[in-house]
């Protein structure tokens, strides 16, 4: 062997060293990030924690409570109330989810399509999508005590006629119609 080679096998070979392990972090990165996670475990992970602990006493959210162990989630899950309500709500989850993506490929394939103003017409369904909820709630709570029974009154529909929001039976079609009319912007977009 030659004294080159000789060096070549007896050199250990260089530990490979990331850029980032390399990069000085910049002081400001934790000026910003470190308050923001405090905030977060104050307000976010601080309640949970509390509310987990709530759970297993009687506290009526005020005065003295004591520790009751389990009986609050016996008491709930021997109720038949919960499991009803376990099923409603799967329902409504279903329904809102075929109706906003149903909906917005049916809106993604019009959009799509050779129609004059398309990029105008893009912009107008993805309104709802940036809309706030509360504002949303608002007109729609309007529109659903006010001019609809009206409307069903005209139209001499019984059940219109009154208003769905206060009928317990209808009350789950307005929710729904809500969270697709809000959601279909956004899986319209993703379907583009």
């Amino acid at each position: 062997m030659t004294g080159n080679t000789a060096a070549k096998l007896d050199r250990k070979p260089k530990k490979k060293v990331s850029q980032f392990s390399k990069r000085k972090v910049d002081p400001a990165f934790y000026w910003m990030t470190v308050p923001a996670a405090i905030l977060v475990g104050i307000f976010l992970y601080l309640p949970f924690i509390q509310g987990a602990m709530y759970s297993f006493t009687n506290s009526q959210g005020y005065g003295d409570y004591k520790f009751i162990g389990l009986k609050n989630y016996i008491a709930m899950f021997q109720d038949s109330r919960v499991g009803h309500a376990y099923l409603f709500t799967i329902f409504i989850a279903i329904l809102i989810t075929i109706g906003t993506n149903f909906l917005g490929m049916f809106l993604a394939v019009l959009l799509n399509s050779r129609i004059a103003f398309k990029n105008g017409f893009r912009a107008i369904f993805f309104i709802p999508y940036t809309l706030s909820v509360l504002v949303i709630g608002y007109v729609f709570k309007y529109i659903f005590m006010t001019p609809l029974p009206a409307l069903g009154q005209a139209l001499h529909i019984d059940w219109l006629s009154t208003s769905m929001l206060s009928d317990p039976k209808l009350a789950w079609f307005p929710i729904v119609f809500l969270s697709v009319w809000q959601g279909v912007a956004y899986s319209t977009l993703l379907y583009l």
